[in-house]
């Protein structure tokens, strides 16, 4: 909090410092407890709310822009909005049984139903929605698909060096090409 105070004196005003209780620290809080208690805490009152990490390096403005409007356009169907990675490929559960295909009838991975993968890049909700469900991924949710670049999350050390290489392919696209 002294770092946020000091690098960032000109705009402190603009910045709500936070100190979680003792009993939302650590890795194993909920996260959607600790969003309810920042809202309620706080006082905080807005129509909507936004949430990414600061491990998804990639993700750009653009595309929050796109998820912020897409939100907007559909709040009459859909509650809440995450972010979402597709696959089209052959998944097995833990006891090695077949999920969105069948092993004797292979189809193209291409045509098969796609199953999607919550990136942890972006999220949008209402108080009204997070007190409903106790959780910011409502019932009712609208699946905003990401490109698996910029989904890309550093959750382990490998992830650095993936979301690094793609960056610098990112800033220099000729360099893929060789």
């Amino acid at each position: 909090m002294d770092g946020v105070k000091e690098n960032f004196k000109e705009n402190i005003d603009k910045i709500i410092l936070y100190n979680r209780p003792l009993n939302l620290r650590g890795d194993d809080v909920s996260t959607n407890l600790l969003f309810m208690n920042v809202i309620n805490e706080l006082n905080l009152d807005a129509d909507v709310y936004f949430q990414t990490h600061t491990t998804n390096p990639l993700l750009s403005i653009k595309t929050i822009n796109d998820a912020v409007d897409t939100y907007i356009e559909n709040k009459d169907k859909y509650d809440t909005l995450f972010s979402v990675k597709t696959h089209h490929t052959r998944f097995y559960d833990k006891d090695g049984n077949d999920m969105n295909h069948n092993r004797f009838k292979l189809i193209p991975t291409q045509d098969l139903d796609p199953i999607y993968e919550e990136n942890s890049c972006i999220y949008l909700f209402t108080k009204e929605s997070l007190s409903k469900y106790n959780a910011r991924i409502s019932e009712n949710a609208y699946l905003f698909k990401m490109s698996d670049i910029e989904s890309s999350d550093i959750d382990w050390p490998e992830d650095f060096k993936i979301a690094e290489t793609l960056h610098k392919i990112r800033l220099n696209p000729s360099s893929s090409n060789n």
